[in-house]
């Protein structure tokens, strides 16, 4: 074969091995993302954020924000009988 004939299917191997390569690497990291399993944040937070004022409280029994974070308005009005809650909200 000559020269230029030898270039031209080097090129066209190299091509398609370049081509090849692109797909499976597509189908790979499909395959990756399908699998994969999407956690959302919010889901999982409020009852961590519960379980870390419960536990924030037990520490710290006096600290007002811990108790009404809990929604316990008894425990604070306890702690201090004249505390003013903001209800404008």
């Amino acid at each position: 074969m000559s020269d230029k004939k030898v270039k031209q299917n080097f090129v066209r191997f190299i091509i398609y091995s370049l081509l090849l390569l692109v797909l499976f690497l597509s189908a790979f990291d499909i395959s990756v993302f399908l699998r994969l399993k999407t956690k959302v944040l919010g889901v999982s937070t409020p009852g961590d954020e519960q379980s870390f004022w419960t536990d924030f409280t037990s520490n710290h029994p006096n600290y007002i924000p811990g108790w009404i974070e809990l929604g316990r308005m008894d425990k604070v009005k306890e702690i201090d009988p004249n505390f003013k809650l903001d209800t404008s909200y």
